[in-house]
């Protein structure tokens, strides 16, 4: 199936960008989560993440999406860029770690 395919529906392509930005967000969230509760042991603001992690979640639950739905639209091996490499970035800080994520998590 490709992107010109007009099989694929629109709420199934909304899905599909719904469920990446969701877990994108998610991972960002829980990378600096870490970073304050493991590295600078402050677990006020660990806490404060991991609520804006679940708040994600549940915003989408919110705005009528089934729990399942995000992954049934999963289309993995459909997917055109999963062969798109990174770019390397070398070492990071813990601080470093912190702020990418919170700027990835904020663009999702």
């Amino acid at each position: 199936m490709t992107a010109l395919d007009p099989s694929r529906d629109s709420r199934t392509s909304l899905l599909r960008m719904l469920d990446a930005n969701l877990n994108r967000v998610a991972e960002a969230l829980r990378v600096v989560e870490d970073v304050c509760r493991l590295h600078w042991e402050l677990p006020g603001i660990a806490a404060a993440f991991k609520a804006l992690r679940h708040g994600a979640f549940a915003a989408v639950e919110r705005a009528g999406v089934a729990a399942g739905e995000l992954s049934q639209a999963r289309d993995i091996e459909g997917d055109v860029g999963t062969e798109n490499a990174s770019p390397a970035t070398g070492a990071m800080t813990p601080a470093d770690l912190a702020l990418r994520n919170a700027s990835r998590a904020q663009e999702a």
